[in-house]
Parts: C-alpha cells; structure tokens; sequence
C-alpha cells in the first residue's frame, strides 16, 4: 500500500513538474528582446566605434543564457557590418538585461554608402530619413534545454537611434 501511495505522489509530482515547466517554456518564448539605445564610444575622422543596447525583458522563473550571437547592420538598406560576438550574457529570472552589440566601422565604410561623418550628425533631416536596420541570429539556452537560431530584427531612423 506505501508504495502505490508513493507511485501516486510520484506520478503527481512529475505532471506537476511537467505542466510547471511548459508554462515556463512559454512564457520564455515571449520574451521581450527590444532596442534600448545606442552609446557613442569613439568617432573620430577615420572610425566610428559604438554600442547598441538591447533590452531583454526575462518575466519567467528560469533564467536563461544568450550565446552565438551572429549580427547583420543596414544603414540606407546597404550591409555596414556584420558582426559575431561569441561572448554569453546570462539573463536572471524576472529580470531587465542589456544586451550589447559592440559596432565599429570606418569613414570610408560610411562614404561607400554616400553618407559624410557629419551629415547625419548635424543635419536633422537626414536623420530622420536615414534607416538603421539590425538583423540578428541569438541561440537561447537554459539548464535543461536550447533554442537555437532566433531571429531578431528591429529598424528605427537614425533619428531615433540617437535620442
């Protein structure tokens, strides 16, 4: 009788863990992965060096780890770079992460694109029409399993990009 008591808890506890965990698969998988703001680290006549921040909302109970991050930036619909970070930014439970695309690329890179060091700096109006698009590739992991591929892609004017 003890042990047909104890495979009942048994069974009980594992549908318990099984319906806990998918719960928390879903909410992982909506995830909120947004644009957070752009930090100019260097800009100098020959290079421009930045860091685009992204927000990574966690609202579930399992943390998680973002790693293979691979990156594609468009200005003005041309391929400016393309970028792979190998690092892992860990990612608590019910928690708010920056996530950091480091960018760096020359004035030549920029003048191939018809664009001057100064032109989207000073005039607004090329700001404002001037598209930044970013393109990425995440793979998601966590203790017990691992989302590979996930796409990211936001696009904004530089216009906002600067605020």
């Amino acid at each position: 009788m003890l042990k047909l008591g104890l495979g009942a808890l048994m069974i009980g506890l594992a549908g318990y863990v099984i319906v806990y965990v998918g719960k928390q698969a879903k909410i992982l998988v909506g995830t909120v992965i947004e644009f957070a703001g752009l930090k100019i680290n260097k800009f100098t006549l020959q290079n421009v060096f930045l860091t685009l921040f992204f927000k990574v909302l966690n609202k579930s109970d399992i943390g998680f780890t973002i790693q293979n991050q691979s990156w594609k930036i468009y200005l003005k619909d041309e391929l400016i770079k393309e970028l792979v970070n190998p690092n892992q930014i860990k990612v608590l439970p019910h928690s708010d992460t920056r996530l950091p695309i480091y960018l760096n690329f020359t004035i030549a890179e920029a003048l191939k694109l018809g664009i001057t060091q100064f032109n989207l700096i000073q005039n607004e109006g090329d700001r404002k029409k001037t598209i930044i698009k970013i393109v990425g590739v995440i793979t998601v992991g966590t203790s017990v399993i691992e989302f590979k591929k996930i796409p990211i892609e936001f696009q904004d004017t530089l216009q906002n990009f600067i605020k």
